[in-house]
């Protein structure tokens, strides 16, 4: 029987032999040139994209950026230099009371002093020559009337430093504006390479009036510090406590010195001073100081709003303050009132980080209240900007669907008051045995209190972990339960409820935990009565702690 010819077979062979016709050979080398020339525009490009992925991971900006801050000049591994085309003043208000001065409607206020490099200012500690000197001014309004007739600062500042040199005005900037107020950057000339203030600043605000006529009002700031030197920064303010609230008030032993609070006690006492009650006049804003600790220190405190309504009532304040000894600030504080020949002074002791209250006999009483002072001041300006925040962490426990989740808090403690801020590590350990032990990092503020939202329900054992209250000290020397020791006056500190077993967490529940509680070693009762050793020399996620490991209670904390 004849085999039959498969067609199919030969129609598929087609498809791989090679199509051959006259000038195939010229086709197949274009077909060639073609693919070379994409693979080597495709390994430029991608050689090219490297390269640009390394600049932008470079530390710093690029060669062309540099030279562009620098204003030419300089090699790549000089500072960059601050140009003040390339920079523009902040769009919100900061007063700096120490630095600010009045004239008519306005306050006239330094909020920046920026030095030769882009980061030498007064928020950081250098002593690099200066070579120019940038001010940022900010012009606040007092009234509606006043904001609109504002226009900005004339175009020429002069200024003299302490070593008696003239700085004139090198350039300006345009000005920003902002709600009641504008902000605007003026360049001076070198000050003397001594010098470390300015101890005047003078110029001129340009008005302009509904019938669109021009005026100007002269304003005069006085020593405006160069960021040649440490300060202190901080707030303060004026309030007003109860008679019985007076009473609380230590009475120093010089009697002419004025009674004091400091914290932890002070913190209860936070609710008749801003932040936490309105801002005074006249430009409802935060009292900041930037504090010389070398020359005296000069500003005006408003007396706070009565019923609603700010008062016109002010005083002279001059501070002068003493380097610190691990974490406490010395320093005197003056008082007087315009047209009156009273005149107070007092020495006063506050701790960097934590507020202080002094009580002012004899100043504006108003009806069964006495007036107090609360200062709160930092050794570094991030201890300032780096206080926790007001928001409320997720515990490390998933929750399953449906499940409601709960609130576990606590607070830290020493003796009846709060420590006044700090981080805490605390180890959380399920009954479960099928859930893993978690460790959490928790910040806690002035009140010593502490939350984790979101808590899975369950049975659970807590322990504080470690405490780190470095942002309260100055000295990085310094081990953090030494400064508590030194702070508080302890001899061996203990922590009371240092361990909590079987704390149960319901569903949607609030749940408070004892305080964990630092004491003195000998008054501590309860099992859970554990000894503070001194820190380790590792420093567990990059904090800088004291351990609170479970130990013979009869160590001491080396010296």
């Amino acid at each position: 029987m004849p085999v039959r010819e498969q067609p199919s077979l030969k129609r598929r062979s087609l498809l791989v032999k090679p199509l051959r016709f006259k000038g195939d050979r010229f086709v197949t080398l274009v077909f060639i040139a073609i693919f070379v020339l994409g693979t080597t525009l495709f390994l430029s490009n991608r050689s090219r994209s490297h390269r640009s992925a390394a600049s932008r991971s470079q530390v710093g900006p690029s060669p062309e950026a540099r030279e562009r801050l620098k204003g030419g000049g300089g090699g790549p591994g000089e500072p960059l230099r601050a140009n003040i085309k390339e920079m523009g003043p902040q769009p919100t208000p900061r007063y700096v009371a120490n630095m600010a001065t009045t004239t008519g409607e306005y306050v006239v206020s330094v909020r920046q002093v920026i030095g030769t490099s882009a980061g030498q200012n007064l928020l950081s500690d250098s002593n690099a020559l200066l070579e120019q000197v940038i001010l940022s001014i900010q012009v606040m309004a007092l009234s509606d009337r006043a904001e609109r007739s504002l226009t900005k600062i004339g175009a020429q500042l002069i200024a003299e430093d302490d070593q008696g040199k003239h700085l004139d005005t090198a350039q300006t900037k345009a000005p920003v504006r902002f709600h009641r107020g504008l902000g605007q950057l003026f360049e001076l000339t070198a000050p003397t390479p001594n010098a470390k203030r300015l101890l005047s600043v003078s110029g001129e605000i340009v008005l302009k009036t509904e019938k669109g006529e021009s005026s100007t009002l002269p304003f005069h700031l006085k020593n405006v510090f160069l960021p040649l030197m440490r300060h202190y920064y901080g707030t303060v303010a004026l309030g007003y406590l109860s008679e019985e609230e007076a009473k609380q008030f230590v009475q120093p032993q010089n009697t002419s010195d004025f009674p004091y609070i400091n914290s932890p006690e002070a913190v209860l006492f936070k609710k008749p001073f801003p932040p936490y009650s309105p801002e005074p006049a006249p430009v409802q804003l935060p009292t900041r100081v930037i504090l010389s600790r070398t020359f005296p220190n000069e500003l005006i405190l408003h007396l706070p709003p009565e019923k609603g309504v700010g008062s016109k009532q002010f005083f002279n304040c001059t501070l002068r303050v003493q380097a610190e000894n691990e974490g406490a600030i010395d320093g005197t504080i003056t008082l007087s009132q315009p047209g009156s020949s009273k005149v107070k002074e007092s020495r006063f002791r506050v701790w960097t980080g934590e507020a202080g209250l002094l009580l002012l006999p004899d100043f504006a009483p108003r009806s069964g209240k006495r007036l107090a002072l609360r200062l709160h001041l930092f050794s570094h300006p991030n201890q300032e900007s780096n206080r926790p925040a007001e928001y409320i962490p997720s515990a490390p426990f998933a929750l399953k669907p449906g499940q409601r989740g709960a609130l576990v808090s606590g607070q830290i403690m020493v003796g009846k008051a709060p420590v006044p801020g700090g981080r805490m590590r605390l180890e959380i350990t399920p009954r479960d045995l099928t859930i893993k032990r978690q460790n959490v990092v928790l910040f806690f503020g002035e009140s010593g209190e502490w939350q984790l939202g979101n808590f899975a329900p369950g049975v659970y054992r807590f322990h504080l972990d470690f405490l780190d209250v470095r942002h309260l000290r100055t000295s990085d020397t310094t081990l953090p339960e030494e400064y508590l020791r030194y702070r508080y006056g302890f001899h061996q500190i203990k922590i009371e409820n240092q361990t909590q077993q079987d704390v149960e967490v319901r569903p949607g529940g609030v749940i408070r935990l004892k305080p964990f509680r630092l004491v003195e070693g000998g008054e501590a009762k309860g099992k859970t009565l554990l000894t503070v050793l001194p820190a380790k020399r590792s420093k567990p996620l990059g904090l800088s702690t004291f351990n609170l490991r479970k130990r013979s209670s009869n160590v001491t904390p080396a010296n």
